[in-house]
């Protein structure tokens, strides 16, 4: 358990130490097939930064595509907690699986192209933020019971991270 990331900086760092290097390195365009990336327009809402920030990813960029996988990633996790409908939450389950074809793309571009080291880097900072996001809701319970004395408690755990 000390290993285990309680912060999003934690759970981060391995993936900003990817961004970092490929940066650093100029790693240029990544080959990736345009038909995964425009799969992720779906899970998105059609407003013109997602529509830009789509043509965007097209070129290649690192950074471009790795903030379109995070975005789909959240707009997934999203759907697939819908109290409304098995479809909405079978939509969100595609856009995972959308999205990890995504990374496992650009994973394999990076080792195609030698930047082996940025795509464990990667992997790694990935497990770790699924790691953090697993304990939410440990530590939303944890900071329900040193507030559970206080008034307004439903209100304040909905800006607990």
């Amino acid at each position: 358990i000390a290993d285990l990331p309680l912060t999003r900086g934690m759970a981060s760092k391995s993936l900003n130490q990817a961004r970092d290097l490929a940066n650093a390195r100029e790693i240029g365009a990544l080959n990736i097939p345009e038909e995964a990336i425009e799969d992720m327009r779906q899970f998105l809402p059609n407003t013109t930064p997602y529509r830009k920030m789509l043509e965007e990813a097209k070129g290649g960029d690192y950074n471009k595509l790795f903030d379109l996988q995070s975005d789909v990633g959240k707009h997934s996790r999203d759907y697939a907690k819908s109290f409304f409908s098995a479809a909405e939450r079978s939509h969100g389950r595609a856009g995972n699986e959308a999205r990890k074809e995504l990374i496992d793309h650009m994973k394999a571009m990076l080792n195609k192209e030698g930047h082996g080291d940025i795509a464990k880097l990667m992997a790694h900072g990935q497990n770790r933020y699924r790691q953090y996001m697993a304990m939410q809701p440990a530590r939303r319970a944890l900071a329900g019971l040193a507030l559970g004395g206080i008034p307004g408690y439903p209100f304040i755990k909905k800006f607990l991270p």
